[in-house]
């Protein structure tokens, strides 16, 4: 790991493990669903507040099958404060993404998407203030 990274002990337990790729190939036995897996790259809950979090180059869309799992996993947890975000990266593919610094391009909120491109918000100042409220 490069010095620059400010990843704890913690955070990565194994890294040639975190770099492993999950293929979600061939999992349904039904062969005419052609619906595949999907993640999400951030996580975070404290039983009140759910924040789903997804990280792309700067200027990528959403994939459309990670777009709706967050609108699901938002209307199915309503009872909850739910927030699914679009985040955006600068970073080259030899450089660490520290999803704090990631842009905040878009919010799901209350069952629609709100454009944040043009506010220039960090997810850190994003995250924080949502967990305070």
């Amino acid at each position: 790991m490069n010095k620059e990274k400010q990843l704890k002990k913690t955070d990565i337990y194994n890294e040639t493990k975190f770099k492993q790729g999950i293929l979600f190939e061939d999992l349904l036995d039904d062969s005419e669903d052609k619906r595949t897996g999907t993640d999400i790259d951030y996580m975070w809950e404290n039983g009140e507040v759910y924040v789903f979090a997804e990280v792309k180059e700067y200027g990528k869309k959403i994939p459309l099958g990670q777009k709706i799992v967050i609108e699901r996993l938002a209307r199915d947890l309503e009872k909850k404060k739910v927030y699914g975000f679009l985040l955006w990266h600068y970073c080259n593919e030899n450089t660490d993404i520290l999803i704090k610094d990631c842009l905040v391009a878009a919010i799901y909120w209350n069952n629609k998407w709100i454009d944040y491109r043009d506010k220039l918000i960090n997810f850190k100042t994003a995250f924080n203030k949502i967990i305070k409220k």
